[in-house]
């Protein structure tokens, strides 16, 4: 099961890339 950092982690890794593009 995902944890609540790894959530948040991934969130903030894809709200990056797509600031990005």
């Amino acid at each position: 099961m995902y944890t609540l950092d790894m959530v948040i982690s991934l969130i903030f890794i894809i709200l990056l890339i797509i600031c990005v593009l």
